[in-house]
């Protein structure tokens, strides 16, 4: 059995890699079962069930948070993997034991990366971006998660975004009246997306893009927009088995819920060219 990390930075469809995994693991997953499906606005995260390192051991079990990326946090992360029947395993649901591991994590540095695969049974898709998409990346984030399908989160979220808000000196207020998350302005919105895009574009710029291996795959951004064949190609040579109905229509109704960040992304770009040009 192999442990499949899913490398990928916040906004940058880690849990949508990883449901597309899911429907090759249970063919008739999104088809027939309605427990599992994305959110109104796209969110794969509750049917990817990714999280059983970093959320369900580290975080749950261990009351450890390995965020943001740290030396620390990759040390945890690589003896849970190495120890991975004493520790995040115990975790697993018995169906998850009968399948290889699926797990995204928000770790970027290959010198982390490397780490990871210095383990014999684990494989990374590693999913970066180009520059031209740090927005995209941005508003893909923050729209996912001020959503009320997490509002279980609430708290949480609040705290962490109204930290990152303060970090580049704007004011939080509008988070302490939040009483759920559907309900964020949009004017505190697209601070939220300039935040996160310099985070994004800081972390591009910090940590170079390792070669491929046969242990070690790389998505673009572009390519999950752009490219499904590629995208799944990779996906079942990793896996090594079949996309079926279930991985496209996921695949077509993902793209489709994209709709309102691709038109607001658009909308922006054609601004900045309007005002350039002025």
């Amino acid at each position: 059995m192999k442990q499949i990390l899913i490398c990928a930075e916040g906004g940058c469809c880690g849990n949508f890699i990883a449901s597309l995994i899911r429907t090759m693991q249970n063919p008739n997953m999104h088809i027939t079962d309605k427990h599992y499906g994305i959110s109104a606005k796209g969110s794969c995260d509750h049917m990817a069930g990714a999280g059983s390192i970093v959320t369900d051991y580290l975080t749950n079990t261990l009351n450890i948070y390995p965020y943001p990326e740290s030396l620390k946090g990759a040390w945890l992360i690589y003896h849970t993997l190495d120890q991975a029947e004493t520790t995040y395993f115990k975790v697993l649901s018995d169906w998850e034991k009968q399948h290889d591991t699926i797990n995204v994590l928000h770790y970027w540095n290959p010198e982390h990366i490397k780490k990871f695969l210095s383990i014999d049974d684990v494989h990374i898709i590693l999913i970066r971006v180009h520059e031209k998409d740090y927005s995209l990346v941005a508003v893909n984030k923050i729209n996912k998660n001020f959503d009320i399908s997490n509002d279980k989160n609430l708290l949480s979220y609040k705290s962490a975004y109204k930290g990152l808000l303060e970090s580049y000196g704007h004011d939080t207020n509008e988070f302490d009246f939040l009483t759920t998350l559907d309900d964020l302005p949009i004017s505190t919105k697209e601070l939220l997306y300039k935040a996160w895009e310099d985070v994004i574009r800081k972390k591009s710029e910090e940590y170079a893009v390792p070669d491929a291996t046969d242990k070690l795959d790389i998505l673009y951004v572009d390519d999950i927009y752009n490219n499904r064949e590629k995208v799944i190609s990779l996906i079942s040579r990793v896996m090594n088995l079949p996309a079926n109905a279930g991985t496209y229509k996921l695949y077509d109704d993902y793209i489709l819920a994209q709709k309102d960040i691709l038109n607001y992304i658009e909308k922006t770009n054609n601004e900045n060219t309007s005002s350039g040009q002025q």
